[in-house]
């Protein structure tokens, strides 16, 4: 428990973030290659099918290029890991982490600098502002109507490196509501589903009796018409926790930062799942 009480305190000072890319020119040293890119890497770990966030993702794309006069390109990786791997490596230079993934990437590499964090609207499911819940679903109808009914189900999570797919109930729900009791011993099986939306429906369908995720990503799910807030049980909600922050290299020219900063402070998504604000 104090470990994960450091991670939240770190998670809470984070709360900041947005990083950039490397394609490069001739004639230019390594470093002016890397602080001032040709191309910026924009980089999210999708909510919801790849195709449907690259689309909700373009006009913010556009408006990036716009502002810093960059060509900006769209980057979609398949997990968290993938992306701290991308953004470490300097092939992404803007990315959005959950909290937990952005202090394991600033753990490997100082060098990433966090600068805003989403801050959301109230929705149907969503409490909004600066933070998350994560919860545990059931389908509704479903003989999981509580969780001790769970005890030998399957268990959906999304990522090894999510916030509210991982480490809130491998540490919080199990120390808390499971007393100490590990999820790969209360739950007859884990799944692993790579993305909230995935999970969600993995319960809906019956590939899972029970998934782990957050009103962030059920508010996504549901605004993009994937899943309806009536289909589940809630049988467990967690204490807010700091929002995705966005993260950019240190290295970038100031200059860079400052027009990529006016570019998410001032963009006015017409989407409500855009949540990129700060």
């Amino acid at each position: 428990m104090r470990t994960f009480n450091k991670f939240m305190r770190i998670g809470l000072v984070v709360c900041l973030g947005i990083c950039i890319g490397l394609p490069y020119c001739n004639g230019v040293s390594a470093q002016d290659k890397r602080s001032d890119p040709i191309e910026l890497t924009f980089s999210v770990v999708p909510e919801e099918l790849g195709a449907m966030s690259a689309v909700m993702y373009e006009p913010f794309i556009k408006y990036i290029a716009q502002k810093t006069g960059k060509k900006v390109a769209f980057y979609m990786t398949t997990s968290y890991a993938a992306e701290v791997e991308a953004m470490i490596s300097g092939f992404v230079d803007i990315a959005s982490f959950g909290p937990a993934a952005y202090v394991l990437a600033v753990r490997r590499d100082p060098n990433i600098e966090v600068f805003a964090v989403k801050n959301t609207k109230p929705g149907v499911i969503r409490k909004g502002g600066p933070g998350f819940n994560g919860c545990l679903i059931t389908k509704k109808g479903g003989k999981y109507d509580t969780i001790e009914i769970l005890r030998g189900a399957t268990l959906a999570l999304t990522d090894p490196a999510s916030t509210s797919g991982y480490f809130l109930p491998k540490v919080i729900f199990a120390e808390e509501i499971l007393k100490g009791e590990p999820l790969e011993k209360y739950f007859g099986k884990i799944v692993w589903t790579g993305q909230h939306d995935a999970a969600m429906l993995a319960v809906q369908e019956g590939r899972a009796d029970a998934a782990f995720t957050n009103d962030g990503n059920m508010e996504s799910a549901i605004a993009a018409g994937l899943v309806k807030k009536e289909w589940y049980n809630y049988l467990w909600w967690s204490k807010t926790v700091p929002t995705d922050p966005w993260a950019f290299r240190k290295n970038l020219k100031p200059e860079i930062k400052e027009k990529i900063k006016e570019a998410f402070y001032t963009f006015k998504p017409s989407d409500v799942r855009l949540r990129i604000c700060i």
